[in-house]
């Protein structure tokens, strides 16, 4: 458990994925925050793409974005796919892609360099895109929430999530 007082000096969910990389025990490597869900057909598209093609060693699908408001209302968006790519940064999430575990030969770890509290994800996607791009698939993943206390709409605040009590 990361204390409170030191919560803004790592990526605290990049910190937590680099303590369970040794522990891995599969050959597919996936992501999911607590706020997001993954839909019922998910890993079964993705793992028969790697299935059919042992060269492709990241894919990623589409992904709904539910935006929730302070008085009930919300907005939703599917995240567009962006084909074959190495420039997933900030266009495809965290929760929406998945890799195979011998990435982790080349690339070790996530960075989690506080600085990288917006976009972590971004950070481990320039390390794997040296290598290897990102495979689309069209189908809808997973769903990703933002919501008020969530640490998105916190720092968009320019707010300190780590700093709020609320924070979820």
């Amino acid at each position: 458990r990361v204390k409170d007082e030191d919560r803004h000096k790592t990526v605290r969910y990049a910190t937590c994925i680099n303590l369970a990389i040794p522990h891995l025990t599969g050959d597919l490597v996936t992501y999911l925050t607590d706020d997001d869900i993954y839909y019922p057909k998910r890993f079964t598209n993705m793992v028969k793409v790697f299935k059919q093609n042992p060269k492709i060693h990241v894919v990623y699908g589409r992904q709904r974005v539910v935006k929730m408001n302070t008085d009930g209302g919300k907005k939703v968006f599917i995240r567009p796919l962006v084909g074959v790519t190495r420039h997933p940064m900030n266009r495809v999430d965290h929760n929406s892609f998945m890799h195979r575990r011998s990435c982790f030969d080349k690339v070790k770890e996530w960075d989690n360099n506080p600085s990288l509290w917006r976009n972590a994800d971004a950070g481990f996607f320039r390390k794997l895109v040296k290598y290897w791009s990102f495979h689309p698939i069209n189908v809808i993943t997973d769903e990703h929430r933002i919501h008020p206390k969530g640490i998105q709409a916190k720092m968009k605040a320019n707010k300190k999530p780590w700093e709020e009590k609320d924070t979820e």
